[in-house]
């Protein structure tokens, strides 16, 4: 089997826009600019990437596909949409762009008092609806906070990054108040039993791998441990995750492991063994015949590969 996609990993707010070649921060804990003042450098199309970044854009004008989490979007003008850390992330440019920029970390959030980003601004969550259209009225004042981050950021004020951790908190709290009221009056067709079950497989997976990037597990789940999460036997869980996604749980788990191991072993200075152990294998042996059963390749030769 060969995987042709790759998750590459941005840690923090300089390294996301110099790998997508734009504009250079000046702060690195927040930074917001203009689309329309981006370089001509400035990537038309990413690889799947994660980062620690969170994200605020406005669409004013343009169009793109986006990956964003679990869903794929195609923003058009008006688009107001957010990334959250979580978040796997691509994008493909399909017109200029205007608008807004914002990414901020967590912190910049936390300089005042500890914020649990994903639980108090629900758009961050892992399976969140990210993206809104606002009406006229809103986008009016959406407008207006950007464009006063936009200009302190690039002011010489004494104390500016207290005015911009201040002005992010009123973009966020309205931001929230708007995505309140949109998802009160969304009309959402039921799903099936058998859809939901397969679609909270799905978050799960992406959240448990998202520990596993952030060695926040010691182990990498089987699918009896989905199983037991979601409350079903690892035969269900199996017949119906196969029959909604055209694969087991098994093949999904195991794709998603070598996507991992791809990122550690592209962007990180690990070692070989060092991605094993890391990725909770007890033999790097059995990892690199792992790794090639799935990509035709050794780690080691995936690892030199330019």
């Amino acid at each position: 089997m060969q995987l042709e996609t790759e998750i590459k990993y941005f840690k923090d707010i300089p390294t996301l826009l110099r790998s997508i070649r734009t504009v250079t921060p000046r702060m690195t804990d927040f930074h917001i600019h203009r689309h329309e003042d981006t370089p001509a450098s400035h990537l038309k199309e990413t690889s799947i990437f994660r980062s620690d970044v969170y994200a605020i854009l406005y669409l004013e004008e343009g169009e793109a596909y986006y990956k964003i989490g679990l869903s794929d979007y195609h923003m058009k003008p008006g688009s107001f949409y957010f990334h959250s850390a979580y978040h796997l992330r691509y994008y493909q440019k399909l017109a200029k762009w205007k608008g807004y920029v914002v990414l901020f970390t967590e912190s910049f959030m936390n300089r005042k008092v500890f914020v649990d980003i994903p639980k108090q601004f629900p758009f961050y969550k892992i399976d969140a609806e990210v993206l809104l259209y606002p009406k006229k009225s809103e986008i009016n004042r959406i407008k207006y906070l950007l464009e006063e981050l936009h200009y302190f950021y690039h002011s010489t004020e004494f104390n500016k990054e207290e005015i911009l951790y201040h002005y992010l908190n009123l973009l966020l709290t309205y931001s929230k108040s708007i995505h309140t009221t949109f998802m009160n009056t969304k009309s959402i067709n039921p799903l099936s039993k058998l859809t939901r079950l397969a679609k909270s497989f799905e978050m799960l997976l992406e959240e448990h791998f998202y520990q596993v990037a952030n060695n926040q597990t010691d182990s990498i789940f089987a699918v009896s441990d989905f199983a037991d999460q979601l409350s079903v036997t690892p035969n269900h869980l199996s017949d119906v995750v196969k029959s909604h996604f055209g694969k087991t749980p098994t093949q999904l788990i195991r794709e998603r492991l070598i996507l991992e191991a791809q990122a550690l072993l592209k962007s990180t200075d690990m070692s070989i063994s060092q991605v094993a152990y890391f990725l909770h294998f007890k033999d790097p042996s059995n990892f690199a015949k792992f790794f090639k059963s799935y990509t035709q390749k050794s780690p080691s030769q995936y690892k030199l590969e330019r």
